[in-house]
């Protein structure tokens, strides 16, 4: 993959998975044309299907066009690998790549290409979104309705369509069938005019300074004006890796994020990255504290009411340490084993 590709820093992944016709082509039209601070690096199947704003390209290139707000949109060849690869050595890497899957192709695969190898530290996959049309999902049958079960499974984020034609008793319903699918997966719920939270499908929030421990309620109108509101957890104590993998285990089917910095007692001297995307967990070294002091601050993204159920920051005071700070037996060997970045055990 070459040192050129190794010297730039890594770049989350989003799949973006679902059946023929769920709407996966209309969700990425809105996120190309939203004018937000990240700038985002698109593949696509189908260029041609991507009607964003004409006032919005500034430069097409062969199958590469640029947009005013920072994305840029590429056609997908057979080389996956390859065409990411390529969006990483651009002169202006984008903050995150999205990959819209075929119709017809199962996510599942799209994603273990970023699970091995140099592209697991270039390109980690941050989330598996599949969307469901919830008018058309019941009708499938055969092996149409057999892949897009299986698409269902690989997801970590479930977002329901159409919602308006399918009516809500049978998006209720059909949303608990989607949780007996895939329990490691969110079913998001349903947004009005199914307007997209960005900061929910794209890992992003807005979060005040670390300061002291504190739940609270997202300042910014786009999540709380969609049904999904943000919670503000920190604290300058170290934490338990035990108590804190326990407390996300526990974590209810609305809450859809969290992120964040911890400050680990197993391992006080370095900075832990925190990812909790639906069932799936990761942590991930990022090197010393050096002028910043030790802490932990974290955000946790979900449904209206969902931390208040939880009690979010309760839990989260559960998991600091004992004074002594404990390093046990399994975190010693992952250690060993240089795996703190893969999923930790559920």
């Amino acid at each position: 993959m070459g040192a050129r590709a190794a010297r730039h820093r890594s770049v989350p992944v989003t799949v973006l998975g679902g059946f023929l016709g769920a709407g996966k082509t209309t969700l990425l039209n809105r996120i190309l044309s939203e004018p937000g601070e990240l700038r985002l690096g698109v593949l696509v199947n189908d260029f041609g299907a991507v009607n964003v704003d004409a006032e919005l390209i500034v430069g097409v290139e062969d199958d590469v066009v640029s947009l005013a707000n920072g994305c840029v949109c590429c056609s997908m060849r057979d080389d996956l690998a390859g065409a990411a690869l390529a969006m990483l050595a651009r002169p202006t890497p984008p903050d995150r790549l999205v990959i819209e899957a075929s119709g017809v192709s199962d996510p599942a695969a799209i994603a273990n290409t970023f699970l091995a190898g140099e592209l697991r530290d270039l390109l980690p996959l941050d989330a598996v979104l599949t969307v469901v049309d919830a008018q058309r999902f019941g009708a499938l049958d055969g092996a149409a309705r057999d892949l897009a079960i299986r698409q269902v499974e690989a997801a970590d984020l479930v977002m329901l369509t159409k919602v308006d034609l399918a009516g809500p008793k049978a998006a209720a319903a059909l949303a608990a069938d989607l949780r007996k699918l895939a329990p490691a997966a969110r079913v998001l719920e349903p947004c009005r005019d199914e307007h997209v939270a960005f900061h929910l499908l794209l890992g992003t929030s807005t979060a005040a300074p670390r300061s002291r421990t504190v739940s609270e309620s997202a300042s910014g109108r786009s999540l709380g004006e969609h049904g999904f509101q943000s919670w503000h957890w920190t604290s300058p104590l170290p934490l338990s890796l035990p108590k804190l993998r326990s407390a996300f285990r526990a974590l209810p089917d609305t809450v859809y994020r969290a992120k964040g910095i911890v400050h680990l007692a197993e391992l006080p001297q370095l900075r832990v990255a925190l990812q909790v995307v639906g069932g799936r967990q990761s942590l991930q070294e990022l090197g010393p504290w050096a002028a910043s002091p030790p802490g932990s601050d974290i955000v946790l993204i979900g449904g209206q009411g969902a931390g208040e159920c939880l009690g979010f920051a309760q839990a989260l005071d559960a998991c600091i340490a004992d004074q002594e700070g404990q390093r046990t037996p399994l975190f010693e060997l992952t250690r060993r084993l240089g795996v703190l970045d893969a999923s930790f055990p559920g």
